[in-house]
């Protein structure tokens, strides 16, 4: 009779044993699940951030001139312009890459058109409030504390 308590002992000890290292495998796996796809969402939102930035600048110190910036400029539009939609599940950073993707359009096509002086300034002050829309927006779909 102890012999077979001394088993049966083992045996619930060895299946709570089981039990333990199947939980946590399970619990490991789902957090570094999470912590992967965080990753990814986290380099989307830092490679938008970047090509906006470049855009932006690129824009405001008048580095679209040769066909060359204009093809650079292209692409990171359509970067831009595209982004809207990989960041649907964000209605913020998806209306503020809408926004940012119109005045960045606008100033692009206008470049050295403007009336006056007022109207270049208007559209400058519209183009970088743009900007900042967006990293606000993006700062609050990641959470991250406000920057100045």
């Amino acid at each position: 009779m102890k012999e077979y308590a001394v088993i049966i002992a083992a045996t619930i000890a060895a299946l709570a044993s089981i039990a333990s290292l199947i939980l946590s495998t399970r619990l490991t796996y789902d957090k570094e699940k999470r912590r992967i796809l965080w990753v990814k969402e986290f380099d989307k939102f830092m490679e938008l951030e970047e090509t906006a930035g470049i855009l932006t600048e690129d824009l405001l110190s008048y580095n679209c001139r040769t066909d060359e910036e204009k093809n650079e400029y292209y692409k990171k539009a359509s970067f831009i312009r595209n982004s809207a939609g990989r960041f649907m599940r964000y209605p913020g950073v998806s209306k503020a890459i809408r926004e940012l993707s119109h005045c960045a359009g606008w100033y692009f096509s206008q470049d050295m058109k403007h009336e006056g002086k007022e109207q270049y300034e208007e559209a400058r002050a519209d183009l970088e409030r743009a900007y900042r829309g967006l990293v606000a927006e993006c700062d609050k779909a990641m959470a991250r504390p406000k920057q100045h």
